[in-house]
């Protein structure tokens, strides 16, 4: 990769795509977290669109998934350790959260394809 290809990508949308299986007594105080945790992406410098989609009960192994578009790699990594002070002071582990409610999590970042 030459340096001018390295900074094109510095600029260049991500997109942050989080699935989790939820089990339906876990989703009141799923979806609760989920709201909080929009709340405070959208606060972050370079957060561009948050969504959450939900899965109606069937055959899907993945019912609630999140979609984050970040103006950019820079972005998303200065909100994520923005995001881990705000949890961290709240005493929340999310881990622990997902674990505890057996809810399973699924999560990469993904740039636009190109032709």
């Amino acid at each position: 990769m030459t340096s001018a290809q390295a900074s094109d990508d510095s600029h260049t949308a991500v997109f942050r795509i989080s699935r989790f299986a939820v089990p339906p007594a876990a989703m009141p105080a799923f979806m609760e977290r989920i709201q909080q945790a929009r709340n405070l992406l959208a606060a972050q410098p370079g957060c561009l669109k948050s969504s959450v989609l939900t899965h109606p009960a069937g055959t899907a192994e993945f019912n609630v998934v999140s979609i984050v578009e970040w103006a950019s790699l820079q972005a998303m990594e200065t909100a994520k350790s923005a995001i881990e002070v705000q949890q961290f002071q709240e005493g929340f582990d999310p881990e622990t959260f997902r674990r505890d409610l057996g809810i399973s999590a699924d999560t990469a970042v993904y740039t636009a394809a190109t032709r």
